[in-house]
């Protein structure tokens, strides 16, 4: 816990440097493979993702969660169950890239 306060508290302190110098911070979580997302339950996934981001977000600034995100289920689109190949970067990419012109 001591490292998961130290860490929200940091966090906060990056997302308000990057503001006070005028740059745009985006807080995002990629994608990973759904045999390493079975790996996690919902409760740890909420607590060390959802919870942290907000905790950590005291400026509102945009969070996009693609961690169980289902365009990037294909299992072809990763070297391992960490990393997004190629192909999944570059899709990976793209995606980040619309969603940020939405917000």
């Amino acid at each position: 816990m001591d490292n998961y306060e130290d860490a929200s508290s940091l966090l906060g302190k990056i997302i308000s440097f990057c503001l006070e110098r005028e740059l745009k911070p985006v807080l995002c979580y990629p994608p990973v493979t759904p045999q390493l997302r079975a790996q996690f339950d919902r409760n740890t996934t909420s607590f060390l993702m959802e919870k942290f981001a907000e905790k950590s977000n005291n400026r509102n600034i945009p969070f996009l969660n693609y961690w169980s995100c289902k365009d990037f289920d294909d299992i072809t689109l990763y070297e391992n169950s960490y990393f997004l190949n190629l192909r999944g970067r570059k899709l990976f990419t793209n995606r980040v890239l619309k969603d940020l012109k939405l917000i």
